[in-house]
């Protein structure tokens, strides 16, 4: 059996629940290939004391989460031109 080494291991992390086919998102990537790298996001989040959290997501979850960012983006700018919702 050969060995082959230089290699990243990603996993989602939301739960596997979170996905259609409820199975956990888990790849590992070589190192310097980009095609599989594309496909895995690191978030980072500041929540609401400021502090950033970081995430990794597979590209499924990051479309979600680009689109929540979006209506919180919205939220926070309507609050700061005082619109109500």
């Amino acid at each position: 059996m050969s060995k082959e080494g230089n290699f990243t291991r990603y996993v989602c992390d939301r739960p596997a629940s979170a996905h259609k086919d409820g199975k956990e998102r888990r790849e590992y990537v070589k190192d310097g290939d980009g095609s599989k790298l594309s496909k895995w996001h690191q978030v980072t989040h500041k929540d609401q004391y400021g502090e950033e959290v970081s995430y990794t997501l597979c590209d499924d979850c990051y479309v979600e989460y680009r689109d929540l960012a979006a209506r919180q983006d919205a939220e926070v700018i309507d609050f700061i031109c005082d619109k109500e919702a």
